[in-house]
């Protein structure tokens, strides 16, 4: 039986299925202190991340689950807005969460 199970993972492994399901790193996001005016420039707010709309702090997948319409995450490397299905597979910690 554990000779069967290897090879069942091995032969998922090997064909490239493993890439679908395999977890992605978690991001996480500095917007915490962040000054909201500063994030509000011209390509954030078309994608959604709006400064006027109303906002929480969340996860992107809970984001999602809640109802929100765009997540926004800064880090290092700039500010990214993420809108519509693509929030919830983000796997985003700490971002602002657009409703």
């Amino acid at each position: 039986m554990l000779v069967l199970r290897y090879l069942l993972v091995s032969t998922f492994i090997a064909s490239g299925l493993a890439a679908i399901v395999m977890p992605r790193a978690q991001t996480t996001c500095h917007n915490e202190g962040t000054p909201r005016n500063r994030l509000g420039n011209a390509d954030l707010i078309k994608k959604g991340c709006d400064p006027s709309k109303k906002s929480e702090w969340r996860s992107s997948h809970n984001c999602n689950t809640k109802g929100g319409k765009a997540y926004l995450c800064v880090t290092g490397s700039g500010a990214v807005c993420i809108s519509g299905g693509a929030i919830k597979s983000q796997n985003m910690e700490g971002g602002e969460c657009f409703y």
